[in-house]
Protein backbone atom coordinates (compact mmCIF):
# COMPACT_ATOMS: atom_id res chain seq x y z
CA UNK A 1 0.00 0.00 0.00
CA UNK A 2 1.31 3.43 -0.93
CA UNK A 3 2.20 5.97 1.70
CA UNK A 4 1.60 9.50 0.40
CA UNK A 5 1.94 12.96 1.91
CA UNK A 6 -1.38 14.56 2.73
CA UNK A 7 -1.23 18.34 2.65
CA UNK A 8 -4.91 18.79 1.86
CA UNK A 9 -6.06 18.97 5.53
CA UNK A 10 -3.33 21.57 6.13
CA UNK A 11 -4.55 23.58 3.10
CA UNK A 12 -8.10 23.68 4.43
CA UNK A 13 -6.95 24.51 7.95
CA UNK A 14 -5.16 27.55 6.53
CA UNK A 15 -8.17 28.48 4.43
CA UNK A 16 -10.63 28.27 7.33
CA UNK A 17 -8.41 29.64 10.09
CA UNK A 18 -6.77 32.51 8.23
CA UNK A 19 -9.54 33.13 5.66
CA UNK A 20 -7.00 33.04 2.84
CA UNK A 21 -8.94 31.11 0.24
CA UNK A 22 -6.41 31.52 -2.55
CA UNK A 23 -3.70 29.81 -0.51
CA UNK A 24 -5.09 26.47 -1.67
CA UNK A 25 -4.23 27.48 -5.24
CA UNK A 26 -0.58 27.26 -4.19
CA UNK A 27 -0.79 24.36 -1.75
CA UNK A 28 -2.89 21.81 -3.60
CA UNK A 29 -0.53 21.61 -6.63
CA UNK A 30 2.27 20.82 -4.16
CA UNK A 31 0.14 18.07 -2.68
CA UNK A 32 -0.62 16.63 -6.12
CA UNK A 33 3.03 16.76 -7.14
CA UNK A 34 4.05 14.92 -4.01
CA UNK A 35 1.26 12.39 -4.39
CA UNK A 36 2.00 11.40 -7.96
CA UNK A 37 5.73 11.94 -8.46
CA UNK A 38 7.56 12.39 -5.17
CA UNK A 39 7.23 9.13 -3.28
CA UNK A 40 7.51 6.20 -5.65
CA UNK A 41 6.23 2.79 -4.52
CA UNK A 42 6.51 3.46 -0.82
CA UNK A 43 6.38 -0.21 0.02
CA UNK A 44 7.89 -1.41 3.24
CA UNK A 45 10.72 -3.83 2.52
CA UNK A 46 12.23 -6.30 4.96
CA UNK A 47 14.47 -3.63 6.47
CA UNK A 48 11.38 -1.43 7.02
CA UNK A 49 12.78 1.39 4.93
CA UNK A 50 10.72 3.07 2.26
CA UNK A 51 11.61 2.48 -1.36
CA UNK A 52 12.13 6.08 -2.43
CA UNK A 53 13.33 7.73 -5.64
CA UNK A 54 16.07 9.93 -4.18
CA UNK A 55 16.59 11.92 -7.37
CA UNK A 56 12.95 13.00 -7.31
CA UNK A 57 13.29 13.90 -3.64
CA UNK A 58 16.32 16.07 -4.40
CA UNK A 59 14.59 17.64 -7.41
CA UNK A 60 11.65 18.44 -5.15
CA UNK A 61 14.00 20.21 -2.76
CA UNK A 62 15.64 22.35 -5.46
CA UNK A 63 12.27 23.14 -7.08
CA UNK A 64 10.88 24.25 -3.72
CA UNK A 65 14.05 26.18 -2.87
CA UNK A 66 13.70 28.26 -6.03
CA UNK A 67 9.95 28.60 -5.67
CA UNK A 68 10.40 29.85 -2.11
CA UNK A 69 12.92 32.46 -3.29
CA UNK A 70 10.60 33.59 -6.08
CA UNK A 71 7.53 33.74 -3.83
CA UNK A 72 9.42 35.73 -1.20
CA UNK A 73 10.54 38.13 -3.95
CA UNK A 74 6.89 38.59 -4.98
CA UNK A 75 5.99 38.91 -1.29
CA UNK A 76 8.34 41.90 -1.01
CA UNK A 77 6.79 43.42 -4.14
CA UNK A 78 3.32 42.98 -2.62
CA UNK A 79 4.53 44.57 0.61
CA UNK A 80 5.94 47.56 -1.29
CA UNK A 81 2.58 47.95 -3.02
CA UNK A 82 0.63 47.57 0.27
CA UNK A 83 -1.15 44.48 -1.07
CA UNK A 84 -1.57 42.82 2.32
CA UNK A 85 -3.88 40.04 1.15
CA UNK A 86 -1.47 38.94 -1.60
CA UNK A 87 1.49 39.26 0.78
CA UNK A 88 -0.24 36.97 3.30
CA UNK A 89 -1.12 34.47 0.58
CA UNK A 90 2.48 34.25 -0.61
CA UNK A 91 3.60 33.97 3.01
CA UNK A 92 1.27 31.05 3.77
CA UNK A 93 2.29 29.26 0.57
CA UNK A 94 5.97 29.68 1.47
CA UNK A 95 5.40 28.32 4.97
CA UNK A 96 3.65 25.26 3.54
CA UNK A 97 6.65 24.60 1.29
CA UNK A 98 8.91 24.88 4.34
CA UNK A 99 6.85 22.18 6.04
CA UNK A 100 7.26 19.97 2.98
CA UNK A 101 11.03 20.47 3.24
CA UNK A 102 10.83 19.47 6.89
CA UNK A 103 9.07 16.27 5.87
CA UNK A 104 11.77 15.60 3.28
CA UNK A 105 14.41 16.03 5.99
CA UNK A 106 12.55 13.37 7.98
CA UNK A 107 12.48 11.02 4.97
CA UNK A 108 16.21 11.54 4.36
CA UNK A 109 16.97 10.82 8.00
CA UNK A 110 14.71 7.76 8.08
CA UNK A 111 16.38 6.32 5.00
CA UNK A 112 19.89 6.90 6.40
CA UNK A 113 21.01 9.26 3.67
CA UNK A 114 24.10 11.43 4.12
CA UNK A 115 23.61 13.64 7.18
CA UNK A 116 23.83 16.84 5.12
CA UNK A 117 20.68 15.85 3.21
CA UNK A 118 18.93 16.21 6.57
CA UNK A 119 20.88 18.99 8.30
CA UNK A 120 20.72 21.45 5.40
CA UNK A 121 16.90 21.40 5.48
CA UNK A 122 16.39 21.83 9.22
CA UNK A 123 17.08 25.62 9.49
CA UNK A 124 14.49 26.59 6.85
CA UNK A 125 11.96 24.24 8.44
CA UNK A 126 12.55 25.81 11.88
CA UNK A 127 12.32 29.29 10.35
CA UNK A 128 8.93 28.50 8.81
CA UNK A 129 7.62 27.24 12.16
CA UNK A 130 8.69 30.51 13.81
CA UNK A 131 7.28 32.54 10.91
CA UNK A 132 3.91 30.79 11.22
CA UNK A 133 3.89 31.33 14.98
CA UNK A 134 4.90 35.01 15.00
CA UNK A 135 3.23 36.36 11.86
CA UNK A 136 0.08 34.24 11.52
CA UNK A 137 -0.85 32.81 14.91
CA UNK A 138 0.36 35.26 17.57
CA UNK A 139 0.48 38.15 15.04
CA UNK A 140 3.30 40.00 16.81
CA UNK A 141 5.05 43.07 15.41
CA UNK A 142 8.47 41.68 16.27
CA UNK A 143 10.62 43.15 13.48
CA UNK A 144 11.57 46.18 15.57
CA UNK A 145 12.37 44.11 18.67
CA UNK A 146 15.44 42.22 19.88
CA UNK A 147 14.26 38.95 18.32
CA UNK A 148 14.48 40.40 14.80
CA UNK A 149 18.22 39.68 14.65
CA UNK A 150 18.01 35.94 15.43
CA UNK A 151 14.93 35.72 13.17
CA UNK A 152 16.81 37.14 10.18
CA UNK A 153 19.90 35.06 10.95
CA UNK A 154 17.82 31.87 11.00
CA UNK A 155 16.25 32.80 7.66
CA UNK A 156 19.62 33.35 5.98
CA UNK A 157 20.93 30.12 7.49
CA UNK A 158 17.92 28.32 6.00
CA UNK A 159 18.31 30.03 2.61
CA UNK A 160 21.98 29.11 2.39
CA UNK A 161 21.14 25.59 3.51
CA UNK A 162 18.89 25.28 0.45
CA UNK A 163 21.64 26.67 -1.77
CA UNK A 164 24.06 24.15 -0.32
CA UNK A 165 21.59 21.31 -0.88
CA UNK A 166 21.15 22.41 -4.49
CA UNK A 167 24.91 22.44 -5.12
CA UNK A 168 25.24 19.00 -3.56
CA UNK A 169 22.56 17.73 -5.93
CA UNK A 170 23.86 19.31 -9.12
CA UNK A 171 26.09 22.32 -9.76
CA UNK A 172 23.70 23.73 -12.37
CA UNK A 173 20.86 23.75 -9.84
CA UNK A 174 23.14 25.31 -7.25
CA UNK A 175 23.78 28.32 -9.47
CA UNK A 176 20.07 28.59 -10.38
CA UNK A 177 19.13 28.60 -6.68
CA UNK A 178 21.86 31.14 -5.97
CA UNK A 179 20.45 33.33 -8.75
CA UNK A 180 16.88 33.30 -7.42
CA UNK A 181 18.28 33.96 -3.94
CA UNK A 182 20.02 37.14 -5.14
CA UNK A 183 16.87 38.27 -6.96
CA UNK A 184 14.99 37.88 -3.70
CA UNK A 185 17.74 39.74 -1.83
CA UNK A 186 17.68 42.68 -4.25
CA UNK A 187 13.93 43.04 -3.84
CA UNK A 188 14.23 42.80 -0.05
CA UNK A 189 16.60 45.78 0.14
CA UNK A 190 15.08 47.80 -2.71
CA UNK A 191 12.65 49.77 -0.48
CA UNK A 192 15.59 50.92 1.68
CA UNK A 193 17.56 51.96 -1.41
CA UNK A 194 14.82 54.19 -2.81
CA UNK A 195 13.98 55.87 0.50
Amino acid sequence: MKNTVSLVPFCYYLKNHFHITTSTLFLEPIYLYLRYTFIINNMRDNSKHWSVDYRKIDLTVVYLANLINILIAFLFLARMSSLTYIENTFGIATIAMGFVLGYIAYINKKNHRDKWETYLLIPIFLFMIIELLLDYILIIDFRSTAIAGPYVLLYYTGAWGLIGYSFRFEKKWGFITLGTYFIMMILSIYPYMVN
